[in-house]
């Protein structure tokens, strides 16, 4: 039988205790990372992203996982209720962008014909 790992610290985020919910569901199902990510069509990199908080697991994964641990809709209920805006990692390919994006003040573009949606009002839509 499957047992829970508890940190010595308090978990840090919602997202984190979603992935601690997710491993505990995996290993009382008996599963590998690996073999539940093959069943969900995943890579195994991406189960531990999920299972350690990191990266937001689709709603269409959830219900699969659901469906395939025999969680009674715990995994479906938990997500719902999960704030992935406070701490999801970028991919390394997108870092730089949300970087510059944070620090930006303001877009300059010059397109004819094409009116940027930041700077769309009531009364030009």
């Amino acid at each position: 039988m499957a047992h829970r790992r508890f940190k010595r610290e308090l978990t840090v985020s919602s997202a984190e205790l979603f992935g601690e919910e997710l491993r505990f569901y995996r290993e009382l199902a008996s599963y590998t990372q690996e073999e539940l990510g093959k069943l969900l069509h995943c890579s195994r990199t991406n189960i531990t992203r999920y299972e350690t908080g990191q990266r937001r697991m689709p709603p269409e994964l959830v219900e699969k996982a659901d469906e395939l641990l025999n969680t009674g809709g715990a995994l479906r209920r938990l997500w719902g209720k999960v704030d992935w805006n406070a701490q999801v990692e970028h991919p390394d390919w997108f870092q730089t962008h949300a970087d510059m994006e944070s620090e930006a003040l303001g877009a300059r573009v010059y397109q004819c014909g094409y009116m940027h949606g930041l700077l769309q009002c009531r009364e030009y839509a």
